[in-house]
């Protein structure tokens, strides 16, 4: 179905719409739940297409698209602020080993200190009010954090150094070690 969506051989949406029109024949019920709106996954051209007027009306600039990042290949890329898109539906990604997969990408890209962020294909294509939403809250949340490191930086030009920000309190392990080398029973302090 998606081969066929991305050579422009069917349209999906007309082809479930003419599916109602023919209840009860052989072959139908099948087709209908492969090209229901829950479960249909839209070739990676048509969903680039929707998702990037989404991103744009966000405030986003044009991302990357297919770009491999620890690792792994990603949808959407902002270098600039370090976020990362995926779009995905659950048919590729319900295994188990897809899941720890998934998990994994997630885990090594926070890791190294990007923000990312996944939209089933549902979302994009039937919610995207609500992935516009989420884009716009993020791309905010970048541009108060630019914002406070211009801030940090100007301070740091005046006249006297700057100091560092104060360190939060951090559990530290004050174990000894006895006579006989094992240690005694560790006391935390914050």
């Amino acid at each position: 179905m998606n081969e066929a969506d991305k050579r422009d051989v069917i349209d999906p949406e007309r082809l479930r719409r003419e599916l109602d029109r023919h209840p009860g024949e052989p072959g139908i019920r099948p087709l209908r739940n492969l090209l229901d709106k829950h479960t249909f996954l839209l070739s990676d051209d048509e969903l680039e297409v929707l998702f990037r007027p989404i991103a744009a009306a966000a405030g986003l600039p044009t991302p990357q698209t297919k770009v491999i990042l620890n690792r792994f290949e990603v949808d959407f890329f902002w270098p600039d602020l370090g976020l990362v898109v995926e779009t995905d539906g659950w048919r590729y990604h319900r295994t188990p080993s897809a899941q720890t997969r998934d998990a994994l990408r997630f885990q090594l890209h926070t890791a190294s200190g990007l923000t990312p962020l996944r939209f089933s294909h549902h979302q994009v294509k039937y919610e995207p009010r609500h992935v516009r939403q989420i884009l716009e809250r993020t791309a905010a949340r970048f541009r108060r954090g630019r914002q406070a490191d211009s801030d940090r930086e100007g301070a740091c030009a005046s006249p006297s150094p700057c100091e560092p920000a104060a360190e939060a309190p951090v559990a530290r392990s004050t174990a000894s070690t006895t006579s006989a080398g094992s240690a005694t029973p560790a006391k935390t302090k914050l």
